[in-house]
Parts: C-alpha cells; structure tokens; sequence
C-alpha cells in the first residue's frame, strides 16, 4: 500500500493542488475502500454534532493515524464536564473554496473535512440506541456551483448559496433528500424506492424526470420546473392530492398554501446551469438576493424606492466592474463598489 503526504492530502481538501497531484491523490484512495468508507462511517456519526476547535484538531489526528493504519479499535472520548453529555446542536460543513464548479472528488474531499469532527464522537454514537438512517450535507457558497452523483445514481447540479441534505447510502426504502437554495436532479428511476425532493414547503416524487427545485428563504415560495418526465408535487401541509407537474411546467406554492401550474420560461429557469443568470421582468428588491448569491456581492439601493424598477437581464458568472456598470446602466442608475458592497443610485443628471 502506497503512502500518502499529510501536507498534499491538507492540500487537496482545499484544492489547492495540481492536476498531477489530484490524480496522485485519488490513486492512493482508490487503493483501499476502507480510507473513503472510515471517512465516511465517522462523518456519519458526527452529522448531528458540534466540536470546538480543540476537540476538532483532535478528532483530525485520529482520522490519520486510522488512514496510516496506525489506530485500531474505539475511540475513547476525554472527560465529561458536570457528569453528563449533552447533544450540541447541529454543525453544517461548507464548500469554502470560490470555485464555480466543484468536481465530484472536491466534494467528497469537502465531505471528509467534515468526517474528521466526528472521530472523536465515534464512542459516544455507538453508545446511543438506534438512530435514523445517517445523511450528509452538501453545501455550496455564493458564488459557486457544484455537480456530483448521489449514492444511487442520480445527478444533481446544485446552485449557488444552496444546501442539500441526502442519505448516506441509497438503502432499500425510500429516498429522500432536502434542497435549501436551487438543485437540478436527473433521477435514476426505481419504481420500489422513489426519489423525494423536499423543498421548502413543498414534496416532488418524480415519476422517472429531471427537474430543478427552488427554495431560497427570501423566495415568496418554493418551485419545481420539469425538464423531461413527471413530477408529483404536494404541499407539505393541508393533506392536498399531489399535483402531477409536465415538461416545460412549473409547479409554485401559493401564499394560501395550495400548489399552482404555470407555463416554465424554461430557458430563463435553467440558465443557471450553463453559467448564465436570467432575469425577464423581476422588481430590483425582489432580485437583489439572486445578484448577491450569483456574485458573492453585496448589493444595496440608496433609494428604496429603486426597488420597483423591472430588471431584465442576462449575466455571466463573474463579474467586473464592466458587467457592474452596465448592469447599473440598464435600470437608468449608476453603481459605486466599495469591498464587497455594491451601491445603485440613481442616475445624476448629464452637465
């Protein structure tokens, strides 16, 4: 079994290594199905748990010495404070790395970051009765947009700023996974085990499809627009019948709670994907929060009353002070950047 460098293993979790190097690592845990399946077992354990920094650092050198083969059997945990354990709540694990794509082995290595929390709860987990079946989370910063495969095949495009909660294994029951922000899926159909997006207040089952489903907290409601195939779609209070959503519709809920069809502007809709944003006709207020995620920007209005203007627009992915301007210039108003904020006024008049 070959060895491996910690410093080009540190490396490669924050992607910070060549395409030699990527490949060199990937070989070596390729080798052992044990490296990711440790990684794995202990990210399991830890999902609903929080250390503090110290115990992190710890729980990073148990996961070595078990990559070196050097740590065989539990881990034992320190002292209790007061006598007792208490659950901390629940620690999300990020993509920190401003890439606008993340390959699958970036996001597994972003998986392990989060494995290494857990070594040192290992103990504490086996101790506990029977828990529900282990999920992990995937999560995407603004700015930045990641494509992987679940674990029974399915593919999924998560968009910027968003957040995706799935089964560790396929399993036999159902599966079931959360969207937080925007996610393309193209489902691996199984008639015995459908797929369920749970997105806001809204559940799609797919019925053999590929659709995007949209939850962002500043969204008046949650949507799911098919691309191919059927969607089922119900609210996730009231006990309606599902609605069955068709290609080139999307299904939004309603403020009184009921789930509405309408013709999809598909193109706009799935823009995204392609490293494009569309906007056709949204209220600036209403697309400021799609702008910041989009460019990891903060954008303010020194006028409130900017905020009823129609913005139509198509952007790229990265911005500059160009794309800025313009942006600006299509709404009649001018911007001024200072860091990461960016203010649109409105115009002064020409002298």
């Amino acid at each position: 079994m070959s060895e491996i460098d910690r410093d080009l293993l540190n490396r490669y979790l924050s992607g910070d290594v060549s395409p030699e190097e990527s490949d060199r690592v990937e070989a070596w845990l390729a080798e052992d199905p044990d490296r990711w399946g440790e990684l794995a077992r202990l990210r399991d354990m830890a999902q609903d748990s929080a250390l503090g920094g110290r115990a992190i650092e710890q729980a990073r050198e148990e996961v070595w010495a078990r990559l070196r083969g050097d740590l065989s059997g539990e881990v034992e945990l320190g002292p209790i404070e007061g006598g007792q354990r208490s659950r901390p709540p629940a620690r999300e694990f990020a993509l920190s790395a401003p890439r606008r794509w993340i390959s699958g082995g970036q996001l597994a290595a972003a998986l392990f970051i989060a494995a290494t929390a857990g070594a040192a709860l290992a103990a504490w987990h086996r101790t506990q009765q029977a828990a529900p079946a282990p999920m992990r989370v995937a999560t995407t910063a603004p700015g930045q947009r990641a494509t992987f495969r679940l674990p029974d095949g399915t593919r999924v495009m998560m968009g910027v700023a968003s957040t995706l909660r799935y089964p560790a294994e396929s399993g036999r029951s159902a599966r079931e996974v959360s969207v937080e922000g925007e996610a393309y899926f193209e489902v691996v159909h199984d008639e015995r085990r459908p797929f369920v997006v749970r997105a806001g207040d809204l559940v799609a089952k797919d019925i053999g499809t590929a659709f995007t489903a949209r939850a962002y907290p500043e969204d008046a409601g949650a949507r799911v627009v098919v691309r191919e195939g059927r969607v089922d779609v119900r609210p996730v209070r009231g006990g309606a019948l599902a609605t069955t959503v068709a290609p080139g519709q999307q299904a939004n809920l309603a403020l009184d709670g009921t789930v509405k069809l309408a013709a999809a502007d598909t193109a706009a809709v799935f823009a995204w994907m392609t490293g494009r944003l569309v906007l056709k006709g949204v209220r600036l207020r209403e697309a400021l929060p799609d702008l910041a995620r989009w460019f990891n920007l903060d954008f303010r209005l020194a006028d409130s009353g900017l905020g009823d203007i129609p913005l139509t627009v198509s952007l790229a992915s990265r911005p500059s002070p160009s794309t800025l301007s313009s942006l600006a210039a299509a709404l009649g108003l001018e911007q001024t950047q200072h860091d990461r904020t960016v203010t649109l006024r409105a115009a002064r008049p020409p002298r």
